[in-house]
C-alpha cells in the first residue's frame, strides 16, 4: 500500500520526519532511505524506491525543500496552539546544524527554494541573528543556491537589523499572520504583537526592505464587526499583498479559545 507514495516529494517528507525538519539523509544514504523513513519492517512495501532515487536527487520531483531552525513561539494568541504544544521559549538548532543541512542539499545538486518551516522564525531573535550572520557568508560563498522563505511574527517590522540580515542571507519572502485589520479583535484574541504599530506601515516596511509579504487572515475572530471580509480585501489591496490566505478560528484543541468554548 505504501508503494503509492514513492513518487511523492520524498526529500521534503524526509526533511520533516518527526516534525523536526532535520534532514535524515546524505548523498550516500539512498540505499537505506526506506528503513530510515518507514522502519525496517516496511522496506519490502516500497521496493521501487531505489530505482526512483536518481530522479529524486536531480530535484525533478520537488518544487521546494524544507529545513527547520526553531520550535515554539513567545506569543499566546488564543486561536493558536503553538505556544502550548512547543512552549513560549523557542528552542533552536545551532547555526552549524542548519548550515550542514543546507550543505547536504547543495552537495546533492538541488537548486530549489527552501522554506524554513519554523512556527515563528524570529521567536528567539538573539539566536536567529547568530544564524543569519553565518548564513549570509555561506550563501555568498556558494553562489546563493537557495532562495529562502519562512514564517515570522509581524514584529519583524520593528527590527531593522533583522530585516537586513534576512535579505543578506537570501530570504525573498515571509509569511506573517495579520489575521484582521480590526485592532479590537487583535487585542481581544491576544495578538498584541500586531497592535504595536499600524498594520499597513508594518507590511510596507517589510516590503520596502526587500521581502515579499504573504499573509494569513482569519474570518470570524471574537470582537469582529460586520463587514470583516470587505475590510480584509481593502487591506490586501492597499498593501499589495500578492498571496493572502484565509481561514476561520475553529476550535483547535490545546488553544485558549478551545478551553474557553469547551469549559
Amino acid at each position: 500500500m505504501l508503494s503509492k507514495f514513492v513518487n511523492l516529494n520524498l526529500l521534503t517528507i524526509l526533511g520533516t520526519v518527526g516534525h523536526t525538519g532535520t534532514l535524515v539523509l546524505n548523498q550516500n544514504a539512498w540505499g537505506d532511505l526506506t528503513s530510515t523513513l518507514l522502519g525496517s519492517g516496511l522496506v519490502e512495501q516500497v521496493e521501487s524506491l531505489s530505482q526512483e532515487s536518481p530522479r529524486l536527487m536531480t530535484g525533478e520531483c520537488q518544487s521546494e525543500m524544507s529545513v527547520q531552525f526553531s520550535r515554539g513561539c513567545p506569543f499566546e494568541c488564543e486561536f493558536c496552539d503553538i505556544s502550548v504544544r512547543y512552549g513560549r521559549k523557542p528552542r533552536t538548532k545551532t547555526p552549524a546544524q542548519v548550515l550542514a543541512e543546507l550543505e547536504t542539499l547543495y552537495i546533492l545538486g538541488l537548486r530549489l527554494p527552501v522554506f524554513i518551516v519554523d512556527d515563528n522564525f524570529i521567536g528567539n531573535k538573539r539566536h536567529v541573528k547568530l544564524l543569519l550572520q553565518e548564513l549570509a557568508p555561506w550563501m555568498a560563498e556558494h553562489g546563493y543556491p537557495f532562495p529562502l522563505s519562512t514564517e515570522a511574527s509581524l514584529n519583524l517590522a520593528e527590527d531593522d537589523e533583522l530585516l537586513e540580515l534576512m535579505i543578506a542571507a537570501n530570504f525573498s519572502s515571509v509569511f506573517v499572520g495579520i489575521e484582521t485589520p480590526n485592532t479590537d479583535s487583535l487585542t481581544l484574541t491576544k495578538k498584541h504583537q500586531n497592535t504595536r504599530q499600524p498594520l499597513r506601515d508594518a507590511v510596507d516596511k517589510i516590503n520596502r526592505a526587500g521581502l515579499r509579504v504573504m499573509a494569513g487572515f482569519i474570518i470570524g475572530l471574537d470582537g469582529e464587526k460586520p463587514g470583516a471580509g470587505d475590510r480584509i480585501i481593502d487591506f490586501v489591496e492597499a498593501t499589495a499583498i500578492p498571496h493572502p490566505v484565509f481561514s476561520y478560528p475553529g476550535e483547535k484543541p490545546r488553544t485558549i479559545i478551545f478551553d474557553l468554548v469547551s469549559g
